[in-house]
């Protein structure tokens, strides 16, 4: 007869159930921008049943914290998702797995560098078709004559609140001048003139 304390438990669970669950219990949501895995980086798993195979990063996805390898030279599906952290880059000095801290060079660029001292490069995407997409920023936009030009026209005299100002001055000076104002004065006259 089962123990009464295990009544509601499973009576047996593997250990890779438990570690999935355990990774669930904790998992945290991380933004993008402090993730250190990019898309087209070869990563190798470090943890569950695909430990120790290495493929590309074919895709992230912040929402559940989980980036799409490509395992297929290995025998595997075209995808496998998995939790971000349990894949590692590779370093590509010493071709083991390593962690990697942001770093800025003297030229200013941000880059990834890995504990052997070695810069992990980013990966360029490059277009099946051959055509490269369009950059989001020209380098040369702007001539640098045109930077410092003064382009500020000012508006003309009479604007909104010119106009709304130029009304209140007519009201104030007795015009009436609004849509209300002359009933407004005439109501107050009758009401003081019944009162008294």
């Amino acid at each position: 007869m089962p123990s009464p304390l295990r009544r509601n438990r499973p009576r047996w669970v593997s250990k890779e159930q438990r570690a999935e669950a355990e990774l669930l219990r904790r998992r945290t949501f991380v933004p993008f921008r402090k993730w250190a895995i990019k898309v087209r980086d070869v990563v190798q798993v470090n943890g569950g049943a695909h430990r120790g195979l290495r493929g590309p990063v074919v895709a992230r996805d912040e929402k559940f914290g989980t980036v799409q390898l490509d395992l297929s030279a290995h025998g595997h599906s075209a995808k496998q998702e998995m939790h971000y952290s349990r894949v590692a880059l590779v370093d590509p000095a010493t071709d083991k797995m390593t962690k990697v801290k942001w770093r800025y060079l003297e030229d200013g660029e941000r880059v990834r560098i890995a504990k052997s001292g070695a810069v992990v490069p980013i990966v360029p995407h490059e277009p099946s078709d051959g055509v490269a997409p369009p950059k989001k920023f020209a380098p040369s936009a702007t001539r640098a004559e045109d930077v410092l030009a003064n382009t500020y026209v000012p508006l003309p005299d009479y604007s909104l609140r010119s106009a709304r100002m130029e009304m209140r001055r007519e009201q104030a000076a007795g015009g009436g001048g609004g849509e209300h104002g002359g009933d407004a004065e005439a109501g107050g006259d009758a009401g003081g003139a019944a009162r008294s």
